[in-house]
């Protein structure tokens, strides 16, 4: 384990302890990353469109992807085999 890994065996009243895990890192890298591709990609269509248009936009988009990812696993779970998605034909 690295140093990030460990848990702390002495606590530290008041101070802070280095006790974050490999897996805290990459969500928080993660969030970071989306946030700033969120942030930057926003500005054309809040220019465009207004705020209202744009919010209405992501919602859209947002429906739209949520209905095929609940159609995909729906036919995960129907169609019971042992392949990716990515293999099947």
């Amino acid at each position: 384990m690295s140093t990030l890994q460990e848990p702390s065996l002495i606590e530290h009243k008041g101070e802070l302890r280095r006790n974050l895990k490999k897996r805290h890192l990459l969500m928080m890298s993660l969030g970071g990353t989306i946030g700033t591709g969120l942030f930057i990609g926003i500005a054309e269509p809040l220019y465009n469109v207004g705020p209202a248009g744009t919010l209405l936009a992501y919602l859209l988009a947002g429906g739209i992807m949520l209905a095929t990812m609940m159609c995909l696993g729906s036919c995960r779970a129907r169609f019971l085999i042992r392949v990716l998605f990515s293999t099947m034909p």
